[in-house]
């Protein structure tokens, strides 16, 4: 199985990168809450984009900001429009949600590290075939970009949810696939600026398709394990659970 920076790529119609072996594994790191929410509801949550808690995500960059201002002396691009287009692109964020999953043939020391930080946490592995096939025709599917948003272009105007498939160089250790769902009325001509979505949004998915193989912290002791294991067991879960190997004893 390739690694990250090996992965081939095809594109979709909106330009948003997508593995060209959909084989290619894909992780979500979580706490058990989260882990009971997802098998009681057998749903995946979105998060609404601007309570993710990186205030770049849904934003243009710098370059793009510049060319606009360039249309804008030119007399190609009006004031009202400029500070329209500023605000659409604020309030979008309001009304699209997103699921973040982590592309890696392995599992990730950095990512037990950020978000399985106790030993109360596992991971779910999956496959990018498997979120495809799982989630609604709807939901967008693509792997993150990671540019310099000083002289970097995303084609925003291209469509509304392309910047949401770009982030910052800073992240790129988190090798992100993301499932994003944008509101229709994001395209409207004429939104009500004042509105905004949930917090989030509960998709619905089969867990048994969605889910190979569920992993629990490496320093989990062994009565998290085994509380794991009664909820697989109690929901039905075919994945079989694994305790991590992160911390396994080297051999000399």
């Amino acid at each position: 199985m390739l690694g990250y920076d090996q992965v081939s790529y095809h594109y979709t119609m909106l330009g948003i990168p997508i593995p060209s072996d959909q084989a290619v594994k894909i992780w979500r790191y979580m706490d058990l809450a989260k882990f009971v929410g997802l098998v009681d509801r057998g749903a995946l949550f979105f998060s609404r984009a601007d309570l993710l808690g990186d205030p770049f995500e849904g934003s243009v960059t710098q370059a793009e900001l510049l060319a606009r201002e360039m249309d804008l002396r030119s007399g190609n691009l009006r004031k009202d429009d400029m500070d329209r287009l500023r605000k659409r692109t604020l309030w979008a964020r309001k009304w699209t949600y997103l699921s973040c999953w982590h592309l890696s043939a392995y599992e990730s020391a950095a990512m037990w590290k950020l978000y399985g930080a106790s030993n109360s946490a596992l991971a779910i592995q999956s496959t990018f075939e498997n979120l495809n096939r799982a989630l609604p025709e709807d939901c967008y599917l693509g792997i993150v970009t990671y540019v310099d948003y000083l002289f970097g272009s995303i084609m925003s105007a291209s469509h509304p949810i392309r910047p949401y498939y770009f982030k910052r160089g800073s992240f790129v250790h988190e090798q992100e696939v993301r499932a994003a769902i944008q509101d229709p009325r994001v395209e409207h001509k004429d939104p009500d600026f004042e509105s905004e979505g949930e917090p989030g949004k509960y998709v619905s998915v089969d867990i048994n398709d969605l889910v190979e193989a569920i992993y629990v912290a490496p320093t989990a002791p062994g009565w998290f394990r085994d509380v794991v294991v009664a909820l697989a067991k109690r929901y039905d879960l075919k994945a079989p659970v694994r305790q991590s190997d992160l911390d396994s004893e080297p051999l000399f």
